[in-house]
């Protein structure tokens, strides 16, 4: 006996030819295509360069059905960004006033 047949899980399998069947998966496809637009309104032959920022990006935002980072449901930590390099840099960094 399957894992999801002990927990009652009914396995619904999808192809790239029926992405309807799981309703999230239309959901994340509208977001990525939206931001990519975005992010590359100006250089749009240049799209592929710019999906590591994409999922990045994605994966730092909240997400509301399950109340936290996808980084944060996944590896149980957040790993930090590259502006949170940046700020960490600049504050060791910055001059003492006295």
């Amino acid at each position: 006996m399957h894992l999801w047949e002990m927990m009652d899980i009914k396995l619904k399998r999808s192809t790239s030819f029926y992405p309807q069947i799981d309703g999230q998966i239309e959901v994340v496809n509208k977001i990525v295509v939206h931001a990519l637009r975005i992010y590359n309104s100006s250089h749009p032959k240049n799209w592929d360069e710019s999906l590591p920022y994409i999922q990045h990006s994605y994966n730092r935002a909240m997400h509301h059905s399950i109340g936290v980072l996808h980084f944060e449901a996944c590896m149980e930590f957040l790993p930090r960004s590259p502006i949170d390099l940046q700020l960490t840099i600049s504050t060791s960094t910055g001059s003492t006033s006295e």
